[in-house]
């Protein structure tokens, strides 16, 4: 069974051995708000899940039950959050607008995340990858340019997305499994 965000929370806090009120005020909120978390009954925002996340070293995929691996991975920190989906959909050629009908939300909400004026809650922010055709994963580990991608890949790689660009899921899927039957 798939462990979600309370069970998560509540496991932590017990693991470092602390109090709801000690880690309220470690995230600057109150202990209510973390006894709601741990409940269920209420969910943080995105930038409370990124406290979350570094106060006890781990990831927000991890907190909220996409993987099982609680380790941090290397994602890029200089860039924010804000700036990869307008990266992202800039990429997709989607305007404001396009996305935020796609993601069934306002294109006003669309332009505050933005311009940096708000901070998605999860639900939010799964509406908004869904849209953009992303996972969560694939949002934090987006890369601040795509200059920073050409450089990291060699050409032979670059050939390959190149490639892959015209492959259906099902297909990129299966050259997926291809390549980890070679490597293996």
């Amino acid at each position: 069974m798939k462990e979600s965000f309370p069970i998560r929370l509540r496991k932590l806090r017990q693991q470092k051995g602390i109090s709801q009120e000690v880690l309220g005020k470690a995230l600057s909120v109150d202990k209510s708000t973390i006894s709601l978390y741990e409940t269920g009954k209420r969910k943080p925002d995105y930038e409370i899940l990124e406290r979350i996340a570094n106060y006890f070293n781990t990831t927000t995929d991890y907190l909220i039950g996409r993987i099982n691996d609680p380790t941090p991975y290397d994602v890029d920190e200089s860039m924010k959050l804000r700036e990869k989906i307008k990266a992202i959909r800039e990429n997709k050629q989607l305007s404001k607008n396009q996305l935020a009908k796609l993601a069934g939300i306002s294109q006003s909400y669309i332009s505050d995340l933005e311009a940096g004026k708000k901070n998605p809650t999860i639900e939010v922010l799964e509406k908004i990858c869904e849209a953009l055709g992303i996972t969560i994963i694939d949002l934090l580990k987006f890369p601040a340019t795509s200059e920073d991608v050409l450089q990291e890949l060699s050409p032979d790689l670059l050939q390959w997305l190149e490639l892959g660009q015209d492959l259906s899921p099902e297909q990129r899927q299966a050259l997926m499994h291809t390549i980890k039957i070679l490597k293996s």
